[in-house]
């Protein structure tokens, strides 16, 4: 791209921005796209990055002129936030943190994607004129400032469930999903986690991660629409999905490779969580022989392990009863790491040491039959940290005693 192209591209960016800003209610994408015979308007989907935040990929709207004299190309963005919003970290991990409807120049807009190689793919939407006239009007209501700012939710209302409701908005019941029409609810056999995990596998402290924080609700069956949460899912179900008024046609009428991109690593798994709680195991098995043939306690182990247990619980419930993250909700693992703990390291000495026994071993016995029984998603580690906890669980019974 040339030099011009390029500065007529930020000052167009920057112009729009301002307009955005002080007089959101006067935008207008007619304005940008008065023919609307010669718009295209595509979806790009971003493949998944190394960035956390790009963990699952992204979607965007691109609105192009195909008119020789005008020439607008820009993308329709719902995934913008501002670094330096208030309290940026406490917001995200919240889920408080504002997330807005932004609109770029093309050319600025997949910049940041090629510099990191990431595969961007498009897919142009067959509208009608009356389509791309509602399709306009629509993201002109968003663009209000009253509407344009929006509560984040990572698998409910997104930059990609943001597009995937205005093309539904646009078809009404005339669209035809590949598992059955739009307004059709169809479970699938996959819950919220099992949808995440080929994107997060690669990153196996990551997965460890969200395995644990994500509660009772995030393992219950999601719904096939539900799936179009993640970008590479909606861009596969758009390929086969169709537009039935008088005849029956295809709602993708062409795709691109706008960059092939280089596939991401995989990442080695030897210093995974794994790895780290097999050596954990392994260690407190060897402790507990020790004690068993010594006749000894070593009390002050046990203290340790209620303290991580106890912190790791006062984590899981703040996720449940301090944020607004329905998918953490209810979490399972509160089983074995409890907040309680924390109090259980006055008592572990104490004539009450033979209750905190009993919490710890019965915590063995229900994660595995959580896990067993499918009533949330357990992660492997977590039954190897529950053995631990039937461990420590004996030894302090059998010291109480």
């Amino acid at each position: 791209m040339s030099q011009m192209k390029r500065f007529s591209s930020i000052v167009f960016y920057v112009l729009i921005s301002l307009v955005i800003t002080s007089y959101g209610q006067n935008i207008n994408l007619h304005q940008y796209f008065d023919d609307l015979e010669n718009l295209e308007v595509s979806l790009i989907t971003a493949a998944p990055s190394d960035l956390v935040y790009g963990t699952w990929g992204h979607s965007a709207l691109r609105l192009r002129s195909l008119n020789g004299t005008t020439r607008q190309d820009l993308v329709i963005n719902y995934g913008m936030f501002d670094y330096q919003t208030e309290h940026f970290v406490s917001k995200f991990i919240r889920g408080t943190l504002p997330y807005s409807l932004g609109i770029e120049p093309y050319n600025s807009f997949v910049v940041s994607y090629l510099e990191r190689d990431q595969r961007l793919t498009e897919q142009v939407i067959n509208l009608s004129i009356a389509k791309k006239n509602t399709l306009l009007d629509l993201i002109n209501i968003n663009l209000l400032p009253d509407n344009r700012i929006y509560r984040y939710d990572h698998f409910k209302d997104n930059c990609a469930t943001r597009i995937r409701d205005l093309i539904e908005t646009c078809y009404a019941d005339s669209l035809i999903y590949p598992w059955g029409q739009s307004n059709e609810v169809k479970y699938s056999d996959e819950s919220f986690v099992d949808l995440i995990e080929p994107f997060v596998k690669r990153k196996p402290w990551l997965q460890f991660g969200t395995d644990i924080i994500l509660g009772y609700s995030a393992s219950q069956q999601a719904t096939f629409r539900d799936g179009m949460f993640l970008p590479d899912n909606m861009m596969k179900a758009y390929e086969n999905t169709h537009i039935v008024s008088n005849q029956k046609i295809k709602l993708i009428k062409e795709t691109r490779i706008l960059n092939s991109g280089t596939p991401l690593e995989e990442t080695s798994g030897l210093l995974g969580p794994m790895t780290a709680c097999s050596l954990l195991l392994l260690i407190m098995l060897s402790l507990f022989i020790v004690e068993y043939r010594c006749g000894k306690w070593f009390w002050k182990v046990d203290i340790l392990w209620l303290l991580f247990t106890g912190l790791v619980g006062c984590l899981l419930l703040f996720m449940w009863i301090g944020t607004t993250h329905w998918s953490t909700y209810a979490n399972l693992n509160l089983l074995w790491a409890n907040p309680l703990a924390l109090v259980g390291i006055f008592l572990v000495r104490s004539s009450f040491a033979r209750y905190i026994a009993s919490a710890l071993l019965w915590s063995t016995i229900l994660v595995i039959t959580v896990g067993l029984v499918g009533w949330q998603h357990m992660a492997p580690m977590v039954y190897l940290i529950a053995i631990i906890n039937g461990l420590r669980g004996y030894r302090i019974l059998r010291f109480s005693n």
